[in-house]
């Protein structure tokens, strides 16, 4: 404590003796910044060489460092609610000035723990070093994912503005760290809550505070969840079951909880998806990615495979939109691309972006009204429409005999896109019809 400084613990003691509410002396801040500093080294994952600090099983970490962690939430509880309350000026006899980004920088190290800690195994780190009648009652576990999601919900504009660019940086990982979480392995039940807070902290306001680097690593991050399924691992029956005269039940609701959980975070994902101000731009430089790998043959399998996933994730991403991102006319091209070098074995892949072209192509259709002909493809979404069109990419995917999904697709996109192309160009389908 007295690396705090002498004025910042008398703060402290005038805080203490004060009436709960009345002042404000900059002393939380602070205090946090020591207490995550501490705790976040507590909990970090053990280091490789023995003999080091932290060699106790991430269990026994975590029990001893759970009233810190109690005490740091009722710290961020007392301070949204101070601040809620009122704001103390920064002139204040005794006071210090507080920036909104000084939560998120104090307890990054804490939290980046936590979370290292909560993805550490399919159950909580250390577990299975504890015989069957020493497993927890999962306390300690619920006390770290209420410390981690405390710490998530003080991620807002204001307070990401009020960082350093560096800063931005490493809080916007943290940040996405807790969005994949259950990415790639099993995780508890409670921890559900986690990734579910994280997304929730994605709100406009602060997509729109970061730079554009960060914002495309955040799209690249939920592009990349649409890959990963989630699964829960639900609670021993045993405890579902206490209090309870049949455990069949228990088990039954065990499993409805992680149905619920699950479709929590899906349905989460896809309101932070609908809610971002995503540019097309940002979505055309992905696609225009894939495209440039796929188009060179000496990438390999691996490259390839790669990139229709990328591809994949996206075009799913685009179709999960209320609306394609503005300006539409940009994601024409590099569909239209993508679409003339998948290969004929990635047959979800074209359908995805035959169905990205119909959407887009329907949007012409209304933009443009009853316009056809040359007249049709002024300007707009039209024009970018009858610049890129091909019918033959198209027709060749219409009649291939051995995707019928992928031929149902094409087809929908030259029927729809009929009003709106020039007359040579509908003069030109006709021997593709015969």
């Amino acid at each position: 404590l007295t690396s705090l400084g002498e004025e910042t613990v008398r703060s402290a003691l005038r805080w203490s003796t004060s009436d709960a509410g009345t002042e404000w002396h900059g002393v939380r801040t602070p205090l946090l910044g020591f207490l995550g500093r501490q705790y976040g080294a507590m909990l970090a994952p053990a280091r490789a060489d023995p003999g080091q600090e932290n060699e106790a099983p991430a269990y026994v970490r975590l029990c001893v460092a759970a009233p810190g962690l109690a005490l740091i939430r009722s710290l961020l509880l007392g301070r949204t609610l101070r601040r809620a309350d009122h704001e103390v000026p920064a002139d204040s006899a005794g006071a210090t000035a507080e920036s909104p980004g000084d939560v998120l920088r104090a307890m990054r190290p804490l939290l980046l723990s936590l979370l290292q800690l909560l993805r550490a195994s399919g159950r909580m780190a250390g577990l299975a070093e504890l015989d069957d009648d020493q497993q927890p009652d999962g306390t300690v576990l619920a006390e770290a994912t209420a410390t981690a999601i405390e710490l998530l919900q003080a991620y807002s504009a204001d307070a990401v503005c009020a960082l350093s660019p560096a800063e931005q940086v490493t809080s916007l990982a943290t940040l996405l760290a807790a969005v994949s979480l259950p990415w790639g392995r099993e995780m508890p039940l409670v921890t559900a809550a986690v990734p579910i807070a994280a997304l929730r902290a994605l709100t406009p306001q602060l997509f729109e505070a970061l730079a554009e680097p960060e914002r495309e690593q955040l799209l690249a991050t939920l592009c990349e969840s649409r890959r990963h399924a989630v699964s829960l691992l639900p609670p021993p029956v045993a405890v579902m079951a206490q209090g309870r005269a049949a455990p069949d039940n228990a088990g039954r609701a065990a499993l409805k909880a992680v149905t619920a959980a699950t479709s929590l975070i899906e349905t989460e994902l896809q309101r932070t998806l609908a809610l971002l101000p995503i540019d097309a731009h940002m979505v055309v430089r992905r696609l225009s990615a894939c495209v440039s790998t796929l188009g060179v043959a000496a990438g390999g399998a691996a490259a390839a495979d790669a990139a229709i996933g990328d591809a994949i994730a996206t075009l799913e991403m685009l179709g999960r939109l209320r609306s394609a991102p503005e300006p539409r006319e940009a994601l024409v091209q590099p569909l239209f691309d993508l679409l003339d070098v998948v290969p004929v074995s990635a047959e979800y892949c074209a359908q995805l972006v035959l169905t990205a072209l119909a959407d887009l192509v329907h949007a012409a259709v209304r933009q443009d009204g009853s316009a056809t002909g040359a007249a049709g493809a002024a300007s707009g979404l039209g024009a970018a429409v009858v610049r890129r069109f091909s019918t033959r990419l198209l027709f060749e995917l219409a009649v291939d005999p051995d995707r019928p999904q992928v031929a149902r697709h094409a087809l929908d996109v030259v029927t729809a896109a009929v009003p709106i192309l020039p007359l040579n160009v509908i003069s030109g389908v006709i021997p593709h019809l015969a």
